[in-house]
């Protein structure tokens, strides 16, 4: 009997008989279970397989054969291949696609038989995250001494001792042999059943998450300067909306819908499908407000839909301000020189908000709009009116790229609106902004006039080979995607995504205290004040979300968090008062509880006596 024979009971050859059994039902493809359940520090905790998100392969060479082999084993291709990596580690990477389960599935089978691959598994969901289990075991021992014992159990299992961690006496990382995970855990739980053995864990892969800020996984996300400003492109770090600092509260409300008033949006875009309610298009009369194809400039809303609420952290393409609210297309021009009248716009307007629009985003405009409109405006963003149930609609509008004065009759002009500037990725004004007393604020923006301009604002395009996509200074990018969006019409729903994160977080709020919160928040830039070229301040979410968070805890509305608020708390606690309702934050649970008390405490603890916005009339 050999050494490695010697080391087992008849129990551990009925085991290994049983492992060795689902080690050759993976080699023949057998199907793989949709969970496995661990126990880890004496708790359960579940993996479920995701297919449909991607996988993991392990190649017989280096990654470069990955990277050979998938594009080409694989149909539809991936969204990307992102190494494993670590000590000695080549041949190790995860697979993001998107697709369908059954195109996923068809895709490993079809890899598992590639000679250049060793290893194809699952990507899986372990609770809120996304892992990956490598063909990797790590083990500790109960105590030293135990490496040729672990070494013969091993020979037995089919399993190899690649090597002792580092720093430690009793931790061994083990390689399983296999095709498909289910033999990995089969192994983990044979090993688990080993005296000798403290614990047994599989080696998981994971994308590390820097704690305090949320950071989506979308492809072209680290180009967005606009959102997180870390130099690229040549700008000053931190010149940017604090975009993953906001996202620590809320990445936006599905019930938070913003209106893209402009020449409507590709309906069918891989990274705005899931945010889209329905729109109308005023341009040809028909209830599907589509972008066209025939021209470049048809991307424009398109575009703009992408800045305000592409789906982030999906693992494609790139992130809106606000991922999870909703899309309002509604289309009010062409991609040509046709005329529209001003009736359909103002019918626009009022269709928008009677139909639960939230916010309204207008990258567009003229010098000569009459009362037609402005009374549109008027009834969709009063107290009491046709807007939001009578809170009032948040009515954003770019100033225009003549770099003078807002005309006075322009729509940006309107005392109703927003109007917004546009900033470079210094936070410097850009010279085509336009500027004057009813600028309110800026945001960032790329290049007007300038195709090309590695500055300008990464976003969603039409699909296929046109839109803006013709001019990207990248060849790399998918044509779905452009880096080209500049002008005060990338500004604008920059801005209307951050309004759209403030209504996400206090929906109470009425239209007028939500434009008071998007200025007071903002970054003072120019001369201190507000002040004719930069407005109030170039738009900050984090600090926009944590003032209507303030706004939303001083629940008697006196402009304050002091002992009042909990004196209104504590009489409301039996009756579950929706205003005294706080967390969660996007969804009140109405309930009045210690989760409440404790957001209403560490508000006063920050803002005790001190005024809490808005402090304007309803």
């Amino acid at each position: 009997m050999t050494t490695a024979a010697r080391v087992m009971d008849g129990q551990a050859w009925i085991r290994w008989v049983c492992l060795v059994l689902s080690v050759c039902a993976a080699a023949a493809g057998a199907a793989e279970p949709a969970h496995h359940d661990l126990r880890i520090g004496g708790e359960t905790y579940r993996l479920e397989a995701r297919p449909e998100l991607g996988y993991l392969v392990k190649s017989t060479g280096d990654v470069s054969a990955i990277e050979v082999v998938v594009p080409v084993v694989v149909d539809p291709p991936p969204d990307r291949v992102r190494r494993v990596r670590g000590r000695s580690r080549r041949n190790l990477a995860v697979v993001h696609a998107r697709r369908t389960l059954s195109e996923n599935e068809a895709s490993m089978t079809r890899l598992r038989a590639d000679e250049r691959v060793r290893y194809v598994a699952p990507l899986f969901a372990a609770g809120n995250e996304t892992v990956a289990i490598p063909p990797e075991i790590i083990v500790r021992a109960i105590d030293d001494g135990r490496e040729q014992q672990l070494q013969a159990y091993c020979e037995v299992l089919g399993l190899t001792v690649a090597r002792l961690l580092e720093f430690t006496s009793r931790e061994y990382l083990i390689e399983v042999a296999a095709a498909e995970p289910n033999a990995v855990f089969a192994a983990i739980e044979e090993l688990s059943q080993t005296e000798f053995l403290e614990w047994v864990v599989p080696n998981i892969a994971f994308r590390p998450v820097r704690r305090g800020l949320v950071v989506p996984d979308d492809s072209y996300f680290p180009k967005q300067w606009h959102l997180d400003n870390t130099g690229q492109s040549g700008g000053a770090p931190g010149a940017d909306i604090n975009a993953p600092e906001a996202w620590e509260i809320t990445t936006g409300d599905s019930r938070i819908v913003v209106a893209v008033l402009d020449n409507g949006v590709d309906l069918d875009h891989p990274d705005l499908v899931e945010n889209l309610v329905p729109g109308y298009d005023f341009y040809e009369d028909d209830h599907t407000p589509d972008a066209g194809n025939a021209d470049p400039c048809e991307a424009h809303g398109t575009a703009c839909a992408g800045l305000i609420a592409a789906r982030g952290n999906n693992g494609i393409g790139v992130s809106g301000v606000a991922w999870k609210a909703r899309i309002m297309p509604v289309r009010v021009a062409g991609g040509g020189d046709d005329y529209i009248t001003e009736a359909e716009i103002a019918e626009a307007i009022r269709w928008a908000a009677a139909n639960g629009a939230d916010v309204m985003s207008n990258s567009w405009g003229w010098e000569l709009a009459t009362d037609a409109v402005h009374s549109a405006v008027v009834d969709v963003t009063k107290t009491g009116g046709l807007g939001r149930n009578g809170k009032g609609c948040v009515v954003l509008w770019a100033a225009g790229n003549s770099g003078v004065d807002i005309p006075s009759r322009d729509p940006a002009a309107f005392a109703e609106v927003i109007a917004v500037g546009a900033t470079d990725h210094t936070d410097a004004l850009w010279a085509y902004s336009a500027r004057g007393s009813e600028l309110d604020v800026v945001a960032p923006s790329g290049a007007f006039d300038d195709p090309g301009a590695a500055l300008d604002l990464w976003t969603t395009d039409v699909v296929d080979v046109n839109g803006y996509s013709l001019h990207n200074a990248h060849a790399y990018i998918d044509l779905d995607y452009t880096d080209q969006m500049g002008g005060t019409s990338g500004a604008c729903p920059v801005a209307a995504g951050v309004a759209a994160l403030i209504l996400s977080v206090n929906p109470m709020l009425t239209g007028r205290q939500a434009k008071h919160v998007l200025q007071r928040s903002s970054l003072d830039l120019g001369v201190p004040g507000r002040d004719d070229e930069y407005g109030h301040g170039r738009v900050d979410a984090r600090a926009a979300v944590e003032l209507a968070l303030t706004s939303r805890v001083d629940v008697n509305l006196d402009g304050r968090v002091d002992f009042r608020d909990f004196a209104l708390m504590g009489r409301s606690w039996s009756g579950d008062d929706p205003a005294t309702d706080i967390i969660p934050i996007e969804r009140r649970d109405g309930k009045v509880d210690a989760h409440d008390l404790e957001a209403l405490g560490d508000s006063w603890l920050t803002h005790f006596g001190r005024p809490s916005p808005p402090a304007t009339p309803n």
